[in-house]
């Protein structure tokens, strides 16, 4: 389960340490909605830095738990939640799978989705989705 004191003592030990990091997410089951905030400014602040170099571990497994966090149609979910999944496609650079979430979004709440913007960190990962090496 991820928490904001787990997600808290993650980020505290990636200050220590120079990039690169690994970060492996297999063993993620859960996201308690208190860690949804502080995972997605990190991965907004990310995106927006050159010098941050991440690989990601269990990247699709991650990527099915936001999934299934962020059903199409139910207006009783709270949009955080769909915004941390396109922040977590943008890091990993899977354009078309952003864009066919944010359509997703866009009909689930009837308002214009967010659109594509290039990350600028330096990401890989074993997502066997297209967009990463």
């Amino acid at each position: 389960m991820l928490s904001a004191s787990a997600l808290s003592g993650l980020l505290g030990n990636l200050k220590r340490f120079a990039p690169p990091w690994t970060l492996n997410w297999s063993r993620v089951t859960e996201l308690r909605d208190e860690a949804v905030e502080p995972l997605l400014a990190q991965f907004r602040a990310w995106a927006e830095r050159p010098e941050v170099r991440v690989v990601f571990v269990g990247t699709d497994h991650l990527l099915s738990v936001l999934e299934a966090l962020t059903p199409v149609g139910d207006k009783e979910v709270a949009q955080d939640r769909w915004a941390l999944r396109l922040a977590l496609l943008r890091v990993l650079k899977l354009e078309q799978d952003f864009e066919a979430a944010a359509l997703d979004y866009c009909i689930t709440y009837e308002v214009s989705p967010p659109s594509w913007v290039p990350p600028k960190l330096e990401m890989s990962s074993d997502s066997a989705r297209s967009g990463v090496p």
